[in-house]
């Protein structure tokens, strides 16, 4: 069974702001490149290369769905944004 990916208002408006769709979050979860735990309990980071860019997400998994908590393109050289 797939997981529903499930995205709220914050992450939506973060993803405008960001320029990150669906489709490269959905490609994210599914190629991981880098799995680690979160800084908040029950949090994952997962950190996914897609056209020379990495891209990071904070999700929350459970046995039937993903939940995103924040997504960002990580900076070049740089750290993380969030």
């Amino acid at each position: 069974m797939k997981k529903k990916i499930v995205y709220n208002e914050y992450v939506q408006k973060r993803m405008k702001e960001r320029g990150v769709s669906e489709k490269e979050i959905e490609y994210a979860v599914l190629h991981r490149d880098v799995t680690m735990p979160g800084k908040r309990k029950g949090r994952i980071r997962i950190f996914s290369r897609i056209n020379d860019r990495d891209l990071n997400l904070v999700i929350k998994e459970t046995q039937n769905k993903i939940k995103i908590i924040t997504v960002a393109w990580r900076e070049k050289g740089g750290e993380d944004v969030y």
